[in-house]
């Protein structure tokens, strides 16, 4: 029965991601620290039901937005990609 039940899910997961719809994601700053000089930026997506699109240059003015605010003439990248389920 657990087998019956793992195999259907993973069939049910397999459609709906055949039926997955491109959508344009606005990065919006979702943490940080002042004192460390470090923005968080991201975006929210259904993994089931949609394939996210992001703007990494949106993400860059998005962060120096926050940056300004802080004080700091500007955002540079750096290397951290979290993924929260």
């Amino acid at each position: 029965m657990k087998r019956l039940a793992m195999a259907f899910l993973a069939a049910a997961l397999l459609c709906s991601a055949g039926c997955a719809k491109k959508v344009a994601k606005m990065w919006e700053a979702a943490g940080g620290r002042r004192a460390d000089a470090t923005v968080e930026v991201g975006y929210t997506y259904n993994p089931q039901n949609e394939l996210p699109e992001a703007n990494e240059q949106q993400a860059l003015v998005e962060a120096g937005k926050r940056c300004q605010a802080w004080g700091y003439q500007e955002a540079e990248p750096f290397g951290l990609i979290k993924s929260n389920c």
